[in-house]
């Protein structure tokens, strides 16, 4: 699994790909938002379960998004929330690389759908949905939640967590 920090070392430390295979290489696609105190960790897993985890020895800077986000979709996607955790309003986006029906819902731990974020046709491209986070009726309160994307033959799942 492979984490990001923007934050320093200590983290928080959000999810870059998880159950990758150990090819001695990756090849990430950077988002935003720009830092200049981030760091990589690698949490390796063997087949009886072990872990072992390492952080990047240094610091480094990440100064804007790549340019792909401007480019043709060629896969569905998903992005991670952000920010995560989230403390106020986040947000995400889905991609599909042609026209779909979808259906994006933010579930709890316990798999109940709380809220659902995007449920009907969409056009192939990018489109963004907002997450309520607060004391409102339809906001999330804190805790751990799934956003799960279905589109036909995928489902996509991002975890983030809400805080005070």
């Amino acid at each position: 699994d492979l984490f990001v920090s923007r934050a320093g070392a200590s983290g928080p430390f959000d999810s870059i790909a998880t159950h990758q295979p150990n090819t001695g290489t990756y090849d990430w696609v950077v988002t935003g938002p720009a830092t200049t105190a981030a760091f990589l960790k690698v949490v390796a897993r063997d087949a009886a379960g072990n872990t072992a985890s390492d952080l990047s020895n240094a610091g480094f800077t990440i100064t804007s998004a790549t340019g792909v986000n401007d480019g043709p979709v060629t896969a569905f996607a998903l992005s991670p929330v952000r920010p995560n955790p989230a403390r106020n309003a986040s947000s995400m986006t889905f991609a599909l690389p042609v026209a779909s029906h979808v259906h994006v819902g933010v579930l709890d731990v316990q798999g109940r759908e709380v809220l659902v974020l995007a449920d009907g046709d969409y056009g192939a491209g990018r489109h963004a949905a907002q997450i309520r986070v607060g004391a409102s009726s339809r906001a999330l309160t804190p805790g751990l939640y799934f956003v799960r994307m279905v589109a036909p033959g995928h489902t996509l799942v991002e975890r983030f967590a809400v805080v005070q």
